[in-house]
């Protein structure tokens, strides 16, 4: 991740603003810095393990949360889905996948 260079837009409780708020001179390598140390998550993670065809080159699930090229090693979280559920949370589609893993594993 690097910052891009222009106009600090916005404010309140954007990283970026706080740090230009704390004082953080205006050189991008620090502000970089500032942010990898700063940044935490409160969201649903997910969406970060790509799940595909062998013929995808960025998948890195099958479509049984097996990952590719390592034998017995699986991904069975929110980390799968392609998208967050429109839903109100992702609670309910991460159980599915659980239970869907756990029978596509016991069955291998």
């Amino acid at each position: 991740m690097h910052v891009a260079q222009g106009k600090v837009i916005g404010g309140g409780s954007s990283i970026i603003w706080q740090a230009m708020q704390r004082g953080i001179p205006e050189d991008f390598d620090a502000l970089d810095l500032y942010i990898r140390q700063a940044m935490r998550t409160a969201r649903h993670v997910s969406c970060t393990y790509k799940m595909g065809a062998d013929c995808d080159s960025m998948a890195v699930v099958d479509q049984y949360c097996s990952v590719k090229g390592v034998q017995g090693l699986s991904v069975v979280d929110a980390s799968v889905m392609p998208s967050v559920p429109r839903s109100g949370g992702c609670y309910a589609t991460v159980l599915m996948i659980g239970e869907r893993a756990v029978e596509w594993i016991s069955s291998a």
